[in-house]
């Protein structure tokens, strides 16, 4: 079998044929091709080296280890990062996506006439599929954006319409804000409520929602959020919400990525770029990355609290290898932070600084674990008193087939003394503690338990209790929060395990 390799190109054929004057090549019948880190199987491949294009015209395979998709046929160009595909259909993870048309740009792939769904055609449970005049990839973002949508629900005769709709896993998006499904639940700070949020979109760069609802103990809930992307991996989130007679809380988030401070990796290889152009159908989990983020908050914590950051700041190095072969994150945190008693209108100041690291290890084929290591050292300032704090958290997480239980010992160090503080669940720990966190898959049921236990006191601080039901394609549940005493209704698309 006559075989062709390129610097980023391996290819394998029955036939093939080379013109080194034109540096055109063709291959026929049973054509294999090799990528970066992509297959491609198809009848005919014509390959122009001279201007670095490909095409293929008839209907072709490509696929990897997370994703497989057909088409009719497929145009590139691997210098302007740009081409068209006829009658793309497949699976990413486990969501499927269907498009007439797709057209491939630098930063974006456009399907057009697209659907896309989590749920299988042979599913059995109530299924649902959204169809789209336009659905816009960000590769490197790792989400889609589907415009002008109409849900299709199996037990309903009609169509419901979406105007926008943002959907991307948490392990590879930046953001996904809006929902066609309303927030449902109880709190004892809110009591009953009901939340709708609604996506809207306005450009490549910028896009939200806008929120309403009503909360029973406080009132109307109305407000909304931005999303202003400034490159291809930096952006802006804000947003501000009228809780009833609470009045207001809001956000402000900053990250931008700081890997050409930290990376000798090139960012004009024309190899990266590829891998970029397509970096959706790869597990971006692994890839290195380093990036500052900035945080202005408002928010009401607890029945009787406001907290406010005025700002944080964090550094982030994630999958660091060092000399073991062993990827590291860190992450270093410092600002101030004030939280405020409605009642006296007291203030406490908090300078936060974190240092943090974890690793994995593999354990069996289908084994591993997760080892992580925290420090957080807080300097506070009440009136005419100042005190620190001191905290020490070891971690492990074990990664099994069917459960994942994690383990964690929270010590505290020093303390100086001072009013209660309750920034976070680590910091509010008034004394050492053990963290259980359980994650457990029993057929279609899903159990999530979380609880923290003091030792000193022989008691339960918090303990939280989530069950899910899989119907396959979505997923619903209940969450229950001891601490806050809420409990709520949850529905969410299917997960996708593999990436966990």
């Amino acid at each position: 079998m006559p075989y062709y390799s390129a610097t980023a190109l391996h290819l394998s054929a029955d036939a093939i044929e080379y013109d080194y004057n034109v540096q055109h090549i063709v291959a026929s019948s049973n054509v294999d091709i090799s990528a970066y880190g992509l297959q491609v199987e198809t009848q005919k491949l014509d390959f122009r080296s001279n201007k670095n294009s490909i095409s293929i015209p008839h209907t072709f395979k490509l696929y990897n280890t997370r994703s497989s998709f057909t088409g009719d046929s497929l145009n590139y160009d691997l210098d302007s990062l740009s081409g068209h595909i006829s009658c793309l259909e497949g699976s990413l993870g486990r969501t499927h996506i269907t498009g007439e048309e797709v057209i491939i740009n630098e930063s974006e792939l456009i399907f057009n006439d697209a659907s896309f769904s989590t749920c299988t055609k042979d599913s059995d449970s109530v299924t649902y599929e959204i169809q789209s005049d336009r659905l816009t990839f960000y590769p490197q973002l790792g989400y889609f954006l589907a415009q002008d949508n109409r849900l299709s629900i199996s037990f309903l005769p009609f169509k419901l319409w979406i105007p926008a709709f943002v959907y991307g896993s948490g392990r590879y998006s930046v953001f996904s804000n809006s929902s066609g499904l309303p927030n449902i639940g109880s709190s004892q700070r809110e009591g009953l409520f009901l939340k709708q949020q609604f996506g809207y979109f306005l450009g490549d760069s910028i896009n939200g929602s806008f929120d309403l609802g009503y909360l029973s103990n406080l009132g109307g809930y109305l407000g909304g959020t931005i999303q202003y992307v400034l490159d291809k991996e930096s952006y802006i989130t804000a947003g501000t919400h009228i809780e009833g007679s609470d009045g207001y809380t809001g956000h402000f988030h900053y990250s931008v990525p700081l890997n050409h401070f930290f990376s000798s990796y090139k960012r004009d290889d024309k190899t990266w770029e590829i891998e970029q152009n397509f970096s959706f159908l790869y597990d971006s989990s692994r890839d290195y990355s380093a990036f500052f983020r900035l945080f202005l908050d408002y928010r009401r914590l607890e029945e009787f609290y406001r907290l406010s950051k005025l700002p944080m700041t964090e550094l982030h190095i994630n999958n660091f290898k060092s000399l073991w072969n062993t990827s590291f994150n860190f992450l270093v945190g410092y600002g101030w932070v004030e939280e405020e008693d409605i009642d006296d209108s007291s203030l406490i100041s908090s300078s936060k600084l974190t240092l943090s690291s974890s690793s994995k290890y593999p354990v069996l084929s289908t084994t591993w674990v997760l080892s992580e290591m925290q420090w957080d050292v807080l300097y506070n300032q009440y009136t005419s008193q100042s005190w620190s704090r001191s905290f020490v958290s070891w971690r492990n997480t074990f990664y099994l087939p069917y459960v994942t239980p994690a383990f964690a010992y929270h010590k505290q160090l020093a303390n100086s003394g001072g009013p209660f503080f309750r920034y976070e669940p680590i910091i509010e720990a008034s004394e050492d503690e053990i963290e259980i966190d359980l994650e457990m898959f029993l057929s279609v049921y899903k159990l999530l338990v979380k609880g923290f236990y003091q030792l000193e006191k022989k008691s339960w601080r918090q303990l939280d209790f989530k069950m899910m039901v899989d119907y396959g394609c979505w997923s619903a549940g209940i969450l229950w929060r001891t601490e806050m005493d809420s409990i709520g209704l949850v529905i969410s698309l299917a997960e996708d395990r593999t990436s966990r």
